[in-house]
């Protein structure tokens, strides 16, 4: 598949076993894809997960103090991942009026992960 990105540069992209270009439409007939949406979050002090995306990553620059919202209102069953791309001295994540029942972490640094799962009527539970 070739294709031109913003600039206008030329580039190839070489896809696995499964897919296939007819008439240059793109299709796959392999085994099921895993595709994850990331959600950038920005800003110091106080930041909120987002409330339709379940992965969210932090990499906005080392912070000596940070504080996580999670989703104030998540369906029941609602994932939410945070992962951390920069040394966060001080970290609170806070349950945006819903309990968080596990431990959760208190600092982050390159590579941190942690998820939740939310209970209605429970609240959010640390699930890693």
């Amino acid at each position: 598949l070739v294709g031109a990105d913003a600039d206008g540069d030329l580039g190839e992209i070489t896809f696995g076993t499964g897919f296939s270009a007819p008439g240059g439409v793109l299709t796959y007939a392999g085994p099921a894809l895993i595709v994850r949406a990331w959600n950038d979050i920005t800003g110091t002090g106080t930041v909120t997960a987002s409330t339709t995306v379940t992965y969210n990553r932090y990499d906005n620059g080392d912070q000596a103090a940070l504080t996580v919202n999670l989703p104030a209102a998540p369906a029941d069953g609602q994932e939410c991942t945070l992962a951390f791309f920069d040394a966060i001295t001080t970290l609170t994540i806070s349950g945006n009026g819903n309990t968080i029942y596990g431990t959760s972490i208190t600092t982050a640094g390159l590579g941190t992960t942690i998820s939740f799962i939310f209970s209605a009527g429970d609240g959010w539970f640390v699930s890693n």
